[in-house]
Order: C-alpha cells, then sequence, then structure tokens
C-alpha cells in the first residue's frame, strides 16, 4: 500500500505555522475590541511586527512587559524593537471605560539617560489619546488665604480698567475668572463649583481699590494675554498633570500651580487611570528639559519648593510620560530641550502626521511641550509641520515615555 503523506498544515509543524500565522494576523491586522475606528499600521511597521512576533511584543492581550523590560536592559532593545516597531498596551481609561489596545511606536533607544538603569527605549502613542487644551483660559485673581472684603474695585486688563462692586466678602480660595469685560465668574478652586458672577464695567467706580494690572511682574493680576488664551508653561500646566495622574474621572486629581489655573468643567480622569499596571512598572522617570518665557510666575515642584524662573532660562521636569519637545521632534535644531529622536532624525512631514485613536482616518494637530509666546505653544498640524496656536486650542496629546 502506498504511504500516505499528510498535507503540510495538517501535521503537527503545519498546525504550529498556522497557530503563528494567526498571532501575526491578530498582531499587524488587530480585531477590534471596542467601537473606534480600527488601527491603521504602515506596510514597514507590518514587516517589524512579522519580524518579532516571535517574542510577543506585538500580540494585544499578550504582551510579556518584565520581558519586555528585561530584553531591553540586556542591550537587546534596537534588535528586538527597532525604531519603528508597534506593541500594545491595555488601557481602560481612553474611551469610556472600555479596554482599548492601545499603540505605542518606538522612537529610539540609549537616547535619554536614567540613573540606575544600563538602556532605555523611548516610545510614543502612536495616535493622539486625547484632545483637550494645553491649559485652559486662566482666572485674573485669587483671593488667597484672606479673601476679598466687600467694596469696590478696579484692575487694568490690556489697556483697559474695569471696575466691579462687591456688595458682600468673597471667601478665601476664590478664582475670578473674566468672561467679558461685563462679567465676571466667581470659581471655588477647593471644588470648583461656580459661585455666581460679578458685573463689570468701564464706566469709572469712586474709591474703587486698583487691585494691580495685568502683565505686571509682581504677579497679583494675571497676564492679560494668558486670561484669553491660557499659559505653554509645561511645568505649570494641566497636561503634565494629566499625563501622570491615575485620578479617577469625577475627582479632583489636579492642583493649582499658579493662583490662576482654571479646571472648572474638567470630569475625566487621568491618563494613567485605566493603564495597564504591567506596563507602567517598566516606565521608568525621566528628566526632560523645557524652555521657559517672560511673565512666568514662580513654579511650584511637588516638594513645594519655590524656584522663580529668570526668562528665558530652562528647567527640568521628572515625569513618567511627558510630550516631545520642537527639538525632539526634528523641527528645531537650536533650543536646549533635548536632541532629535531616532525616529524623527530624518522625518518628513508626513512621518509627523497624528490622528486620534478614535478617528484614526481624520489627521489633527497635536502638542508639543515647546512654549513659543506668552500664550502659545508650538504643536505639529494636521500636515506634519510646526505650528503654534494659543494654550487655550483643543489639540491631541501623544505621550511618550521610556522603558527601562
Amino acid at each position: 500500500m502506498a504511504t500516505v503523506t499528510k498535507p503540510i498544515l495538517l501535521d503537527e509543524t503545519g498546525q504550529a505555522i498556522v497557530t503563528a500565522l494567526g498571532a501575526i494576523e491578530n498582531a499587524i491586522e488587530p480585531r477590534p475590541v471596542v467601537l473606534y475606528t480600527e488601527q491603521q499600521l504602515t506596510e514597514a511597521q507590518k514587516q517589524r511586527a512579522r519580524a518579532n512576533i516571535g517574542a510577543q511584543a506585538f500580540n494585544p492581550g499578550a504582551i510579556d512587559f518584565a520581558a519586555m523590560q528585561q530584553a531591553v536592559q540586556n542591550g537587546n532593545g534596537p534588535e528586538m524593537f527597532p525604531v519603528g516597531s508597534i506593541f500594545y498596551v491595555p488601557h481602560s481609561g481612553i474611551i469610556d471605560g472600555v479596554i482599548v489596545n492601545v499603540p505605542f511606536e518606538v522612537v529610539a533607544h540609549d537616547h535619554y539617560a536614567i540613573t540606575g538603569k544600563a538602556h532605555t527605549m523611548t516610545v510614543m502613542s502612536y495616535y493622539g489619546l486625547k484632545s483637550f487644551a494645553f491649559c485652559q483660559k486662566m482666572g485674573f485673581y485669587n483671593t488667597g488665604e484672606t479673601g476679598l472684603a466687600a467694596g469696590a474695585y478696579s484692575w487694568k486688563y490690556n489697556t483697559t480698567t474695569l471696575y466691579f462692586n462687591l456688595t458682600s466678602a468673597l471667601g478665601a480660595h476664590r478664582l475670578l475668572f473674566r468672561d467679558n469685560n461685563t462679567k465676571a465668574t466667581i470659581y471655588n478652586t477647593d471644588t470648583w463649583a461656580t459661585e455666581g458672577t460679578i458685573t463689570m464695567q468701564t464706566a469709572s467706580i469712586s474709591g474703587a481699590t486698583s487691585l494691580g494690572n495685568s502683565g505686571d511682574t509682581d504677579y497679583v493680576i494675571n497676564h492679560h494675554q494668558r486670561s484669553d488664551s491660557g499659559s505653554p508653561n509645561y511645568g505649570q500646566s494641566f497636561i503634565r498633570q494629566w499625563m501622570n495622574s491615575d485620578g479617577a474621572p469625577n475627582t479632583i486629581w489636579f492642583s493649582q500651580k499658579t493662583p490662576w489655573d482654571n479646571f472648572s468643567g474638567i470630569t475625566m480622569g487621568g491618563f494613567l487611570y485605566g493603564m495597564n499596571p504591567d506596563f507602567l512598572s517598566i516606565v521608568g522617570t525621566t528628566d526632560i528639559i523645557t524652555q521657559t518665557l517672560a511673565y512666568e510666575y514662580p513654579y511650584q515642584l511637588p516638594d513645594k519648593t519655590t524656584v522663580v524662573y529668570p526668562t528665558n532660562d530652562q528647567y527640568t521636569c521628572s515625569d513618567k510620560f511627558f510630550p516631545l519637545s520642537r527639538r525632539e521632534a526634528g523641527l528645531d535644531a537650536v533650543s536646549v530641550e533635548g536632541t532629535v529622536l531616532d525616529k524623527y532624525a530624518d522625518a518628513v512631514a508626513a512621518d509627523r502626521i497624528k490622528s486620534l485613536i478614535s478617528n484614526a482616518s481624520n489627521p489633527q494637530n497635536w502638542w508639543l511641550r515647546s512654549p513659543n509666546t506668552t500664550d502659545s505653544a508650538y504643536s505639529v498640524t494636521s500636515s506634519g509641520v510646526s505650528g503654534t496656536s494659543g494654550a487655550r486650542s483643543s489639540y491631541a496629546f501623544v505621550p511618550a515615555c521610556n522603558i527601562c
């Protein structure tokens, strides 16, 4: 009797090949686990995924992050995870509390030095994860610890002096927010509840006590441009707090870094809320450099030590997650804000185009941490070139971090 040979896909070797091909298919064309636009990878990224699937680095739900960390520390990162590689991090806090496999892209190796670590691997979100302001429009006056007594007051907004009457005293920790030249809103900065409005006018009120002028360096009244458009100071920004907070939605996990920070209406949780804890455990704390501008309020560090910035100087923040600087993204060759990442060393505009994870087919502007003017920060436009906008603009955030 003739020997019957099983087709290759039916023997043990064939079955192993089928299993491996299935894993590769799942990695390069991930099946949606939530209702959002399916992730799109380039052919080059798919090829890298195929080459590295044996390490399970690209199989959603089956990532051994501890093994990834060990490979990086052993010096095998560039070989196992070359620049441009994609892997996925489960996250339940990005879209309505459901699990999303967030793709992260490798953008550099050993670019940052972290104390006690032999090697680092820099990664950043392949998509923008949220779209919101770098810093909301800010208040113009904070009643501080003593409050504000009843009476008539004035303050100078740019070139216009505005007057108002308080028929009753305001308590401590109240933020006055200019809606327009005829109205201000009162916020309680302990709860962020609204506590009424104040009628303002340009007509002089006799005997009014001056609160100060916008733009003065005594920092009593906020700069008028920041009252209108927010502050581009990354160290004091809302986005810095968001990227490094595990606060739950509908809780107050943020705090004022200047007397005029406005957090009214913010209900979302911090970026770390819902992030896979195994991934978070292999992310190191990175020292990142950012430039300062004029009108920087004395910065309040986590240890409550006050540091006053000289104008046009630089400062260092130590964070797990951070936005890129203009120089790191290959858009500036002279600033002190780090050096260009491998991913962007020879990049063209198309290499910088990002979209939101919730709408992968629609390119978005995304924030950098570099300040531009008193009230504007640098960004990457939807066409991948350098742009700027007032800090209150709603752009995408693309967190980066170091695995070490």
